[in-house]
C-alpha cells in the first residue's frame, strides 16, 4: 500500500466516524503512520483530502450509470428495472466497501462547505448523466403520459440523488439489506405513481 493509499484509508475511517468539522487530521496521520508533511504532499488541505474520497464515490456512481446505459443499449427499456439495477449495484458496493459505505452515510448528513463543494464540483455531471437515462425511459413510454416529461425527470432525478435523505434517518446506520428493502419500496411507490399502468 502506498503512503497516499494509507492516508486515504485512514481518512475514510476518520470521516466515517466523525463529521467533517470534528474529524482530526492528527488522528488520520497517526492511523496512517505518516507525517503531516507527507499528508500535505498529497493533499493541499483537509477539504482536498475529503473531496478525494468523495471523488472515489462519484466515480463508482458513474459506473452504476454506465451499467444502466449498457442495459438500455441491450434493449431494456423499463426505467424502474434500470433503477433497481442501480440499487442492486449499490448494495453490492456496500458489501464490498463497508468503510466507504459508512463514509457515504456520514457524508449524506453533512451540511455547509462540504455539500457546497460537492454541489459545485460533482452534482451537475451526475445529474446530467442520470437525467439522460430517465429521459430515455420516458421516451420509451414506460411512464404515464399524464405528467410532463420535464416534471418526471426532475422528480425521479431528485429522488434518486437524495434517496438517502428519504430512506435513512439522521442517526440510523442501516445494513445494505435494509437499504435495498427500502429502495424496493421506493421504486414500487414511483412505479405505481408514475408508471403507465400505475394505480
Amino acid at each position: 500500500m502506498t503512503k497516499r493509499e494509507a492516508i486515504l484509508e485512514a481518512a475514510i475511517r476518520e470521516f466515517a466516524e466523525n463529521s467533517y468539522d470534528a474529524a482530526s487530521i492528527n488522528r488520520i496521520i497517526k492511523m496512517s503512520d505518516t507525517s503531516k508533511g507527507t499528508l500535505y504532499h498529497y493533499f493541499a488541505d483537509k477539504m482536498a483530502l475529503y473531496m478525494a474520497i468523495v471523488d472515489d464515490l462519484v466515480q463508482i456512481k458513474k459506473t452504476y450509470f454506465a451499467q444502466m446505459q449498457k442495459l438500455l443499449d441491450a434493449g431494456e427499456t423499463n426505467i424502474f428495472a434500470l433503477l433497481k439495477e442501480q440499487a442492486r449495484a449499490g448494495t453490492r458496493f456496500m458489501h464490498d466497501n463497508p468503510e466507504l459505505y459508512r463514509f457515504g452515510l456520514r457524508f449524506a448528513r453533512e451540511t455547509g462547505p462540504v455539500k457546497e463543494m460537492f454541489a459545485e464540483r460533482f452534482l451537475p455531471d451526475l445529474q446530467s448523466a442520470f437525467q439522460q437515462i430517465i429521459a430515455t425511459g420516458i421516451a420509451n413510454l414506460n411512464l404515464a403520459d399524464r405528467y410532463s416529461p420535464s416534471f418526471v425527470v426532475r422528480l425521479i432525478g431528485f429522488t434518486m440523488m437524495h434517496y438517502d435523505e428519504i430512506l435513512i434517518g439522521r442517526e440510523e446506520d442501516p445494513t445494505p439489506e435494509q437499504i435495498e428493502e427500502r429502495l424496493d419500496m421506493l421504486f414500487d411507490f414511483l412505479q405505481r405513481g408514475l408508471g403507465a399502468g400505475g394505480t
